[in-house]
């Protein structure tokens, strides 16, 4: 059973999303330090083109950051990701390794994962935070480890340059610009954007590390729809499951997965070898570094850049395939229609807030929903049920195939 392809970055996922509700869509998560602020970039509604109004008032959406979960980085200062590791050596040290040039390190106590900041925003039809949004919960931040005495100015493209900006306050745009994931696939077109630029002191816990991650949530009953941690993960298909979960209970969904899985690949390799070769590639079987929350992690301990957060110009695709997921690299020669791959964004980024290039013109906006939508609503579980009761009874056909012949040579 292959599962849905990667595609880009965070743009594909939820495969399952309807192309109705692709503003719930997120497409990226940024965190980098500025001078003397932080930057939170969170983007979403891939392959945009046209002109608002868009379909926002249905979804909110939360940035998370956890300032008090421990974390292991290499094992030595020695170590380096882009030289290659000695074949043999203690498997822990190696896992540990690997964990930091895959995720920026390892997470010691993956179910104790919780924010203790949260940046909750919902947006109006025009990609704008409400004018009133601050006095009405539509845009707020939560939790103990943020100085709430710090006054929050919003901007759109309206204010941009016009109002000015107090040093000592937090930040916050929302609107339409270029999408800044280096990709040929998704170059001249849109994302609609949160930005938010933080004083560094707003963050009052002394601690290095941090996790971030974000999600898109209904707005009625709180159900979420889309996750987004560390780039190039949950859109990986072996990883969609993720996408409605916490990140403390992620390890626990993806040893649930795993056992499943097992047993279908199994199947595979009795009754048909060459797709479970496929399997293999396709982001169906879970592999031995998978077991993670997907979660962002920054530390201070380390210059920025990915994967310890993620600046605008880090190449995601070129330093995950490195350490093991390159469908994403393999794609961006694919899109592209010139040999060599794109490494710079197709506008260049600005050097000041909000830091994404503005948006390209508009022009109709294309069908961007993927008929995997239709094939995991009405085809995907009656096969799946269908290929484990084969399986079993395979099983059970074998296993009295054996009692028969003990029973005959008695």
């Amino acid at each position: 059973m292959a599962a849905p392809p990667s595609r880009a970055s965070d743009h594909a996922d939820p495969a399952w999303l309807s192309n109705g509700r692709q503003e719930a869509n997120l497409t990226g998560l940024f965190f980098y330090p500025k001078d003397d602020r932080y930057i939170i970039i969170l983007d979403t509604r891939p392959t945009l083109t046209a002109p608002p109004p868009y379909n926002l008032a249905p979804y909110v959406f939360t940035v998370n950051i956890d300032t008090h979960s421990q974390i292991r980085f290499k094992s030595s200062e020695d170590f380096q990701c882009n030289v290659p590791p000695p074949s043999r050596g203690n498997a822990d040290v190696q896992l540990q390794n690997g964990n930091y040039c895959r995720y920026g390190g390892t997470v010691v106590e993956p179910t104790g994962i919780r924010p203790d900041i949260s940046f909750v925003m919902a947006l109006d039809n025009s990609a704008r935070f409400f004018p009133d949004a601050l006095q009405t919960g539509k845009l707020k931040i939560v939790g103990a480890g943020f100085d709430h005495t710090l006054p929050v100015q919003i901007f759109d493209d309206n204010t941009l340059g016009r109002q000015p900006r107090d040093p000592n306050a937090v930040w916050v745009y929302a609107g339409v610009r270029d999408d800044p994931f280096i990709f040929p696939k998704f170059f001249n077109t849109n994302i609609i954007t949160m930005v938010i630029s933080l004083p560094k002191t707003a963050i009052l816990s002394r601690h290095p590390d941090w996790l971030l991650w974000a999600n898109s949530k209904y707005t009625g009953n709180g159900e979420q729809i889309d996750h987004v941690g560390r780039s190039n993960r949950t859109q990986l298909g072996r990883f969609d499951i993720l996408n409605t979960k916490e990140p403390s209970q992620h390890l626990r969904a993806l040893h649930e997965a795993q056992r499943g899985r097992e047993q279908v690949q199994d199947f595979f390799k009795e009754v048909a070898r060459p797709l479970s070769n496929l399997n293999q590639l396709s982001g169906f079987v879970l592999r031995s570094y998978d077991f993670a929350p997907d979660v962002m992690i920054f530390t201070t301990r380390y210059p920025p850049g990915f994967p310890n957060g993620r600046r605008l110009e880090d190449d995601v695709a070129e330093t995950t395939c490195q350490w093991g997921d390159c469908p994403l690299h393999e794609n961006s020669y694919i899109d592209s229609s010139t040999f060599q791959r794109a490494t710079v964004n197709d506008k260049p980024f600005l050097e000041d807030f909000p830091y994404l290039a503005e948006h390209w013109p508009w022009r109709p906006q294309p069908f961007v929903g993927s008929p995997w939508h239709w094939f995991h609503t009405h085809l995907l579980w009656p096969i799946v049920v269908l290929l484990v009761a084969l399986y079993l009874l395979r099983r059970a056909w074998k296993l009295a195939c054996v009692r028969l012949r003990a029973k005959r040579s008695d």
